[in-house]
């Protein structure tokens, strides 16, 4: 079986990236190192390759001469551990030969169908990740009854995983069940809401209190794994990040989105200052980017929850560290209402009023939903309500960033949800 080292000498970056992320191969600068390969199958490899600066994931094979990413999960959840490599199976793996087939979509890292039945997805880049731990968390505490019985993710099924020198394991791959025709919270949800919006007769109101009693389940699972504080220096350290998001705004967006917000900024300090006014509050391990494309809907009508790799504002070992239950309900909070704000920009015709006097009904049925499966399990002091209103505006503040950056016409979602929080 050819070593992929030796080969990595004739590779490219684009060879060693999944299709749709072809794109960044400019920016990644060799020469490629092998820092350490699994041999999985006939002729496969699940490589781990050092670049100028950062180390990449690589399933692949050797082919003329080159290292090539190639499919070779099957081969690599068959695989025995080996070195510091270990594969976690929670279930026994499809067929060895199953086909695998790309999730054509837009994502960071690289998801493929595996025989119909598993979704396996691989990291981009070898980083911490709490995506594992967090899955283990909620399979443990149903398995223990801290929760009830009924999932609230896709089943976990296996974990792929590298022990880097300091000892710590680090996730190249998880899989889950597959959930054929499942739709995530900007098709459902944006579908529900315009045509409750039309008049039809659309229950637009309780998936949303599911979703609170999931968020509550969510939670109670992760706080069972430990419970810290924060004290006023944590909370110091979170204010000071709020304040310099707001500034990112400030000076990036311009146009009329612009002015509004220079005209709110004396209000949105004074809702961010509040902060610093807090000298303790619980955190927990929380899932990071909760919003309602992190919400599938299945063809039956199930939900579950999906994708704990956290905040991708955040630096990768930053991802790891416990924050307040309340960032994840302000980012549920937010999406809620982002919702509305798109289906009255895509509706031609459609009386905004509608959308937008569903957005607080919908979030009290969340949020009191998410309170009571707190209370249910004794641990209603996760929450610290004093919290919600400074992380919307955080939240909204990162949209803005977030418009400029990569989705220009994005901005009229947080210029709207801010304008009409803060009146003038």
């Amino acid at each position: 079986m050819a070593d992929p080292g030796p080969a990595l000498a004739h590779s490219s970056a684009a060879n060693l990236l999944p299709r749709r992320q072809r794109a960044l191969a400019a920016a990644i600068q060799g020469p490629f190192r092998l820092v350490d390969a699994l041999a999985v199958g006939s002729g496969g490899w699940l490589a781990i390759v050092g670049t100028a600066d950062q180390t990449l994931i690589v399933p692949g094979r050797v082919t003329d001469g080159c290292f090539v990413r190639s499919p070779v999960t099957s081969a690599a959840l068959h695989s025995p551990d080996a070195g510091r490599f270990r594969i976690d199976l929670l279930s026994p793996p499809p067929a060895r030969a199953a086909p695998e087939q790309p999730i054509d979509v837009d994502q960071t890292n690289e998801s493929v169908i595996l025989a119909g039945s598993w979704v396996v997805k691989w990291q981009l880049n070898l980083a911490p990740n709490p995506a594992a731990r967090r899955l283990r968390s909620i399979t443990t505490a149903h398995e223990t009854g801290v929760i009830p019985p009924q999932r609230l993710t896709p089943t976990p099924r296996a974990f792929i995983e590298w022990q880097d020198d300091s000892g710590d394991w680090l996730t190249l791959a998880t899989a889950v069940d597959y959930i054929p025709g499942a739709e995530d919270g900007w098709d459902w949800a944006v579908r529900l809401v315009r045509e409750h919006s039309q008049g039809q007769m659309a229950d637009a109101i309780s998936p949303f209190a599911r979703i609170g009693q999931m968020a509550a389940h969510m939670h109670v699972a992760f706080a069972a794994e430990g419970i810290d504080f924060a004290g006023s220096n944590d909370l110091f350290h979170i204010h000071r990040a709020a304040l310099a998001e707001l500034d990112d705004a400030l000076r990036l967006v311009d146009g009329p989105e612009g002015h509004r917000l220079h005209q709110r900024q004396g209000e949105l300090r004074r809702e961010l200052d509040a902060l610093q006014e807090l000298d303790r509050t619980p955190v927990i391990d929380i899932h990071g980017d909760f919003h309602l494309g992190q919400i599938l809907r299945s063809p039956s009508g199930e939900y579950l929850i999906v994708d704990f790799d956290g905040s991708p504002v955040l630096a990768p070992a930053d991802r790891l560290h416990r924050a307040p239950a309340a960032r994840d309900i302000a980012g549920m909070l937010a999406s809620i209402d982002h919702i509305a704000r798109v289906v009255n920009y895509r509706t031609a015709g459609l009386d905004p009023t509608r959308a937008l006097s569903w957005i607080p009904r919908a979030q009290a049925a969340f949020l009191d939903a998410y309170r009571s499966g707190l209370d249910e399990a004794g641990q209603h002091d996760l929450l610290d309500e004093r919290l919600i209103r400074p992380f919307l505006v955080q939240q909204e503040c990162r949209e803005f960033i977030y418009s400029v950056r990569h989705l220009p016409h994005w901005r009229y979602v947080p210029d709207a949800v801010l304008t009409d929080m803060f009146p003038i």
